[in-house]
């Protein structure tokens, strides 16, 4: 059997690598890449912002990082920096969860939020013909989360839930 195996991945990698020699190589030289231009602030409360101007897409894109991660999390509120980010979009101090989403949808694009080991981020890109409209959502939401309780409840429960479902069929 470990022959067959043997045979059937030579058999697999011959084929692949034929297929990639046959393929029209274009390398970028180390010498062509070059970074965009870029401007950088730091504002008075530390908060670094890079800008870079790409004119060749009508496009925007906004992307917070932040250093802080479920690495940062303080022992018994394992959990807190993913709930915290996932509940960002769920209201804020002027709008619902309901309202940020339309809003969102009405300019066609949406937001996402990550948390990650020892960062998170929320990011959102669009038109640029609605970056004035993608910059209120955005500063809204990070800027004036209201983290209501019947909300970080319904997302507690579902967390729990997902959790439970893994558990119960640990293969799905």
């Amino acid at each position: 059997m470990r022959k067959v195996v043997c045979i059937l991945t030579l058999s697999f990698l011959t084929v692949s690598l034929t297929f990639c020699s046959s393929v029209k190589k274009t390398f970028v030289s180390r010498n062509e890449f070059h970074l965009r231009p870029y401007q950088e602030e730091t504002l008075a409360n530390g908060l670094k912002i890079i800008f870079i101007d790409d004119p060749s897409l009508p496009k925007v894109s906004l992307n917070l990082l932040m250093k802080v991660g479920a690495l940062h999390e303080p022992k018994g509120l394992e959990g807190l920096n993913l709930m915290t980010v996932a509940l960002l979009d769920q209201g804020s101090s002027s709008r619902n969860a309901t309202q940020i989403a339309e809003e969102f949808g009405q300019i066609g694009t949406e937001i996402f939020q990550s948390g990650q080991h020892d960062f998170s981020s929320v990011s959102v890109s669009g038109l640029s013909t609605t970056k004035e409209k993608i910059l209120e959502l955005f500063i809204d939401v990070v800027m004036n989360p209201s983290f209501r309780q019947d909300e970080i409840v319904r997302r507690r429960a579902q967390t729990l839930a997902s959790l439970q479902q893994m558990v119960d069929n640990p293969g799905v």
